[in-house]
């Protein structure tokens, strides 16, 4: 794939995307490779949901039990359910985003993310961050260390994982020059934007940081 291509060669992305993009300084496949992360959310805490305790951010992965849409007497939504995994369940809860009883029916297999706190005196996620498992079962905003980019008007961040992840995916691109002593390039726009660590992270950025600085000097 050649990264001087334009943004729009991406899937859901056309051209009013490209528009908010530009506004972020990604006009080119290039450009959003080299869009990187600002920082990291440790999202590597799974935790069996019978272990669950008020007050902890963890990530759990399971499956929806139910998910339905509830009226307040002020006439908004609550969005209100079971989730659970092998060793318990837990009760969810979502306020006023009632298309989430789409993708969210019962049984479908899915990560959360987000704070364990009291609703109605039990246990309960509220507005947890969600994702369903690739059909390879990757996970690209849950249990990993997630990064955090510069964002703009309708260009959030868990949008720009998506696009990196499935970009970084179709690319195939030997080495062009190697750097002994960094890491190989490729492996660098991986650990950089999903890293597997913190170490890996900053071993990425100073692969980077060389390139940037090599061709300088050319």
């Amino acid at each position: 794939m050649d990264l001087t291509s334009p943004v729009t060669r991406l899937s859901q992305v056309g051209e009013n995307t490209a528009g908010k993009l530009k506004k972020l300084g990604i006009s080119t496949l290039f450009d959003l490779l080299y869009h990187l992360p600002f920082r990291y959310e440790d999202r590597t805490l799974v935790s069996p949901v019978s272990r669950l305790q008020p007050g902890e951010t963890v990530t759990v992965i399971g499956t929806i039990d139910q998910l339905k849409n509830e009226y307040t007497k002020g006439r908004k939504f609550i969005q209100s359910g079971q989730f659970s995994d092998t060793s318990g369940t837990i009760h969810i809860t979502w306020f006023n985003q009632p298309f989430l009883t789409r993708p969210l029916k019962s049984g479908t297999p899915v990560a959360l993310y987000g704070k364990v706190d009291l609703f109605k005196n039990q246990p309960s996620l509220i507005s947890p961050d969600y994702e369903l498992p690739t059909p390879n079962h990757e996970l690209i905003h849950m249990a990993r260390l997630v990064p955090v980019y510069p964002e703009t008007a309708s260009i959030s961040s868990k949008w720009l994982r998506a696009r990196i992840f499935s970009l970084l995916k179709s690319l195939d691109i030997p080495e062009i020059f190697p750097a002994p002593g960094f890491l190989p390039w490729m492996q660098a726009l991986w650990q950089v934007h999903f890293p597997s660590d913190q170490a890996l992270a900053q071993a990425a950025r100073r692969r980077l940081a060389f390139d940037e600085l090599f061709l300088l000097q050319l």
